[in-house]
């Protein structure tokens, strides 16, 4: 029994220690019916009161495992009405055990489900039931892969202010440990024990191979994790303050930094600027690799007075004499322009998006005038078809939901740190030439829903 209070103030102690929550927060469980996550549950069930906090458990059923699907979504159900705790639940309807990129698909529908949970219930976080041994695996998965010191740094217990990890300093052993001892049912996912997949193999084989030189291999990779992402973090911010104090950007969005003030810098940190550079015009930096990197200082030993390289998803880099310029192709950005003549869906070709709209009567699902990027919900009776979507040109302005004065598109990108390229590429619905919406991001205060709105518009991005 001491065992699991241990277990219980590790966990109060984790979410002190990353400022997890705050009292009053709204939590979003997600709750697979594994023993992660059914742990997580009972805890936080058991800290809601000291820590005064609101819980909503939300499950997404993969629907690749008809059976186990069943089982876990009984399960969930059965723990949501035991606890007393508003329950969302949603099956995939566009997964295949056959996609070439399931396992990031799925993960995407997973985190997409879970944001619009969040949403709909108003709430602050959502917690994941990730633990110890998630980290040690994914410490060592990387490694075999290469990856640098952010990559080693493993899963951040918070991310992006929202996605907290309250189990990621509790061991899977204590987990399974306080299930059994407080007869509490969990589900196993058949689909862990398959070798097929790299992090099943390095749990299953060669962690406990690893044990045998030090047994206490899971808990070191956990504090190695944790100094490399402490470092990883102090460093990230220093590049991100010289850039801003050595670079300079022009009106058409080009990036300037001069190269002999870039030369000076030890070749390790001027990487990393080069990364927090181009990281303002991707999003994800996933595609641009080593061999990208040390491209680029390739470029700049060039003896040529002149030359350009081409990165991923359209982004130049050039010398220019003694300047690192760092610029879109617009032939890669091209402006598009597409009508809604009444309800319905618009494919974007030049994003690879979906935008639908949905004319219901109002319903109160969710407070008034509410901040939804996966779904606007706009004043119906404000506007009329056609209604018009294109991508940003500059000049464009808006009023932002809950401001009330208007303000620059490109001002409001900036300050939300939104990439050049994903600024460019954003969809923007205008009805009468006036920005109703930036699709994914905000709508315009001036039509939101409002208490007497009777007709009530729901704009969605895929």
């Amino acid at each position: 029994m001491q065992k699991n209070k241990n277990i219980i103030s590790r966990v109060e102690n984790t979410i002190l220690k990353y400022k997890m929550l705050k009292p009053g927060n709204r939590v979003v469980i997600a709750v697979s019916g594994g023993p992660d996550s059914v742990c997580l549950l009972d805890i936080m069930v058991k800290l809601s009161t000291s820590i005064n906090i609101d819980l909503i458990i939300a499950h997404f059923n993969h629907g690749l495992r008809n059976l186990e699907d069943e089982s876990e979504n009984k399960l969930v159900k059965n723990l949501a009405e035991k606890y007393g705790l508003p329950i969302e639940c949603e099956k995939a309807i566009d997964l295949d055990s056959k996609m070439a990129s399931l396992e990031e698909m799925a993960r995407n529908s997973r985190y997409a489900f879970m944001e619009r949970v969040k949403s709909n219930h108003g709430a602050d976080k959502i917690a994941l039931g990730h633990n110890l041994n998630d980290q040690a695996e994914t410490f060592l998965m990387r490694l075999l892969r290469g990856s640098g010191m952010k990559g080693l740094s493993g899963i951040p217990p918070v991310r992006d202010g929202i996605f907290i990890r309250p189990l990621i300093e509790t061991g899977r052993d204590e987990i399974l440990d306080y299930l059994n001892s407080h007869k509490i049912e969990y589900t196993v996912d058949s689909s862990n024990l398959n070798k097929k997949h790299l992090r099943n193999r390095i749990r299953l084989e060669l962690i406990p191979e690893l044990v045998k030189y030090q047994p206490n291999l899971v808990e070191n990779f956990g504090r190695l994790t944790a100094h490399l992402r402490e470092e990883n973090e102090f460093i990230q911010v220093l590049a991100e303050k010289w850039v801003e104090a050595q670079s300079r950007t022009d009106k058409h969005d080009c990036l300037y930094i001069k190269l002999p003030v870039l030369n000076e810098l030890p070749r390790t940190f001027a990487g990393r600027i080069l990364r927090v550079v181009i990281g303002k015009y991707i999003t994800y930096l996933h595609g641009v690799e080593a061999d990208h990197i040390d491209a680029i200082f390739g470029l700049m030993e060039n003896k040529k007075p002149n030359a350009f390289i081409h990165l991923p998803k359209g982004l130049i880099v050039k010398k220019e004499y003694d300047k690192l310029v760092f610029a879109l192709d617009e032939d890669q950005i091209k402006q598009f322009n597409y009508i809604f003549s009444e309800p319905g869906t618009v494919y974007i070709e030049e994003t690879g998006q979906k935008i639908s709209i949905e004319k219901t009567e109002k319903q109160e699902l969710q407070p008034v005038g509410k901040i939804n990027t996966e779904a606007a919900l706009i004043d119906g009776d404000r506007v009329r078809f056609p209604l018009t979507l294109r991508n940003f040109l500059p000049g464009d302005r808006f009023m932002p939901l809950g401001m009330k004065g208007h303000k620059k598109v490109k001002k409001y990108f900036i300050d939300r740190k939104i990439p050049i390229r994903d600024r460019k590429l954003a969809p923007i619905l205008l009805y009468d030439n006036k920005i109703v919406c930036i699709c994914g991001y905000r709508i315009d205060d001036r039509y939101k829903v409002k208490p007497g709105t009777k007709t009530v518009l729901t704009c969605k991005v895929e």
